[in-house]
């Protein structure tokens, strides 16, 4: 067998693992509180024995780690496609498309643990502030770095907390809130030019 399959094979159990791993915590967070899972029962409801587990995880709170650490780097790559030049919608664009990722991957886990996501998410969602900023500050070179980066983390900020009572409120379509949060981010950014 070529080398590569190998490697393309064991990459494939692998996600394969991982996501009987989360299923099965998915599953019993359905029935208990995280801080009661055990790695015994999540091994067990996975099909897995404990050595395989600790191939990919030290413990039960490295699976919410690496779920929110995938979340953090999707909406990082989102951002990055704010066109500073049509901020509303790219915006509203973003909003669209961050609901689509929670609600495909993500969605139980986004409800269940959403109250201490903010503090966990404001933290890593600095750098992506930082990476908004550097490109607002290519495009309006004639604003103070200070300003800019205070404005970045007020948008991702804001746009992260409205997101967020949205998906719990469920009161408005989508593309409402979306536009909403377009129209919202927009007059930050004019208001700072």
């Amino acid at each position: 067998m070529p080398e590569e399959k190998k490697k393309h094979d064991a990459d494939r159990r692998v996600v394969r693992t991982k996501k009987a791993i989360k299923t099965a915590h998915l599953s019993l967070m359905e029935e208990k509180d995280i801080s009661d899972i055990t790695i015994s029962e999540l091994t067990r409801k996975a099909g897995i024995n404990r050595r395989t587990f600790y191939t990919h995880y030290r413990s039960v709170s490295d699976i919410i780690d690496e779920i929110e650490s995938d979340m953090v780097s999707l909406l990082g790559e989102i951002v990055l496609k704010v066109d500073v030049n049509d901020i509303r919608q790219s915006i509203s664009n973003i909003f669209l498309e961050l609901n689509e990722m929670i609600s495909v991957d993500f969605e139980y886990y986004f409800h269940r643990v959403r109250m201490d996501m903010r503090g966990v998410f404001m933290t890593r969602l600095k750098k992506i502030s930082r990476e908004l900023a550097e490109r607002f500050l290519e495009e309006n070179a004639n604003l103070k770095r200070e300003t800019v980066e205070t404005m970045a983390e007020f948008i991702i900020g804001g746009f992260f907390n409205v997101f967020v009572e949205w998906r719990s409120r469920g009161d408005m379509s989508a593309e409402e809130a979306a536009r909403l949060a377009g129209l919202m981010v927009e007059g930050c950014a004019n208001s700072v030019k």
